[in-house]
């Protein structure tokens, strides 16, 4: 891959999270993305890199013990999923934004 498909992928990869936020909370455009994303930051920074890493540990789902009164607890679940996926998100895009940055600053990281 070269130094500018790595940034266009990277890019789009970015450009995508703000059509997540419409779609269904892990649905499956969002499972498209994380696969195709994954493969993308495994092909170019390789399965050590921090980038790879800190990409696979972000957690888009709701996780806990969460108790709520029963008359809101589907409400408030839901509301834990949203803000959950969203912080998700959020994370996703600094650790691309920050892929993307390094690429432009120091080129494409050597394969070992």
């Amino acid at each position: 891959m070269t130094k500018d498909e790595a940034l266009k992928y990277l890019k789009e990869a970015i450009d995508e999270i703000d059509n997540l936020k419409k779609c269904e909370i892990l649905g499956e455009e969002h499972t498209m993305w994380l696969l195709s994303t994954k493969g993308l930051l495994k092909e170019v920074f390789g399965e050590n890199s921090d980038f790879y890493s800190h990409f696979c540990e972000i957690n888009f789902d709701a996780k806990g013990d969460s108790r709520f009164d029963s008359w809101y607890y589907r409400q408030e679940m839901e509301k834990l999923k949203k803000d959950a996926y969203f912080k998700g998100l959020a994370q996703a895009k600094g650790v691309l934004r920050s892929a993307l940055q390094h690429i432009e600053r120091f080129g494409l990281p050597e394969k070992k």
